[in-house]
């Protein structure tokens, strides 16, 4: 049946030249047998087996419309239990994958000041504190929320991410809390809110200072009983979410010029983390530099064997201009790196010529008449990285 694709009826299994030896007939005394065959888009994947112990002629031709309905029916319980085994493992699979992605291995760091950063970090994991990340923008705030929640408890639960600067009021209290919309005649639009969506996982609000008076109100009665109430409803809600929260501005001060409540602030301040920028970790920069190199080798599947000594040195003494996140410029360096060493730009490394002299030394050679401050960063970043690179894109790599 299995080669042949076709239902199978035998009426009298004892006497049936093709059957009537076989071991498990005689052994168990078969008098009949009906089999038919199970398919998933004409994909044969098994076979529905029956057989009579006691009569004769049991299955008959008139029984193979049922057997081939009920055959066709378990074959399709067959392939979305093989379809919903498969989701399982690739949502397994995804789960270990994000966990890796933001885990804290992708905070990249040696410093004295980054290592307080993960040992609070670590402090808070097995907690539901609230916790507030302070730092200038493009220093990582939001991939250490991350990090703590994929490593916390709450890890299988949703992470919701949540720019309190980008929106007004109205729809921002929308966003949060959700709303009910009546409709005329018919029954009313009650859309959740990213609290509830976030329900026993993390909401993480960026830039939490930019939040108006009215807002902060709103959310401090979240912190406080657990509750929101949707926007045009009347009905309140339990909500279990941790709250962390990052600003680029110091809510103290804030705070103390009357602008931020007091009581929020220390709502959301139970446990606080200060993120330094990259020009306070300067020991770092290498660290960060080989991390890219090895993040984008890896894609491209091409071995590297790291950055020229001379590079990391000359972007660790360059003055740091500015915090903002510019990964696709070593996005574009990881590209361009070959199988050997090179520089920050990707480039080889700087080759010593006829005249003996490597881009550095003539740089260095020419330092009496080269400018001061940043023009003169700028300057020998363009000279030793090439590219026309400006030197405040080395601060891209605060990011991490």
């Amino acid at each position: 049946m299995l080669r042949r694709g076709e239902p199978v009826l035998v009426y009298e299994a004892q006497q049936d030249e093709r059957y009537g030896k076989a071991e498990s007939i005689v052994l168990q005394r078969i008098q009949s047998i009906a089999c038919v065959p199970l398919r998933i888009k004409e994909r044969l994947i098994g076979a529905i087996y029956l057989d009579s112990l006691s009569q004769r002629g049991r299955f008959t031709r008139d029984n193979l419309p049922f057997l081939e309905a009920f055959a066709h029916q378990a074959a399709i319980a067959i392939e979305n239990a093989q379809l919903y085994q498969a989701l399982r493992e690739e949502n397994r699979r995804l789960r270990s994958e994000i966990q890796r992605l933001h885990g804290f291995d992708e905070i990249v760091g040696q410093s004295p000041a980054m290592r307080e950063v993960f040992d609070t970090m670590a402090r808070v994991l097995d907690t539901d504190a609230t916790v507030l990340i302070e730092g200038e923008s493009g220093t990582g705030k939001e991939l250490i929320a991350r990090a703590i929640h994929y490593n916390s408890e709450r890890k299988d639960k949703p992470f919701v991410v949540v720019f309190c600067g980008s929106l007004p009021d109205e729809l921002l209290e929308s966003e949060l809390f959700g709303h009910k919309k009546r409709r005329l005649h018919r029954s009313p639009v009650r859309q959740k809110g990213l609290f509830e969506v976030a329900d026993g996982g993390t909401v993480f609000l960026d830039e939490v200072g930019d939040l108006s008076p009215r807002m902060q109100t709103a959310l401090l009665r979240v912190l406080q009983e657990g509750e929101i109430r949707r926007v045009g409803d009347t009905q309140v809600r339990k909500v279990d979410v941790r709250v962390i929260s990052a600003t680029n501005k110091p809510l103290r001060e804030l705070v103390q010029q009357g602008k931020f409540r007091e009581d929020l602030y220390y709502r959301l301040n139970t446990i606080q983390i200060t993120v330094p920028p990259l020009r306070h970790r300067r020991g770092d920069i290498p660290l960060l530099a080989h991390h890219f190199l090895d993040k984008y080798a890896v894609k491209k599947t091409r071995a590297h064997q790291g950055l020229h000594a001379g590079g990391a040195r000359a972007a660790g003494a360059l003055p740091l201009a500015g915090q903002r996140p510019r990964v696709g410029k070593h996005d574009r360096a990881g590209r361009r790196a070959g199988a050997g060493r090179t520089d920050h730009a990707g480039r080889p490394a700087p080759a010593r010529h006829g005249r003996g002299r490597s881009l550095r030394t003539r740089s260095a050679a020419e330092g009496s008449r080269a400018p001061r401050g940043a023009a003169h960063a700028e300057t020998a970043w363009g000279q030793y990285f090439g590219d026309g690179a400006r030197a405040g894109r080395i601060a891209s790599l605060a990011a991490l």
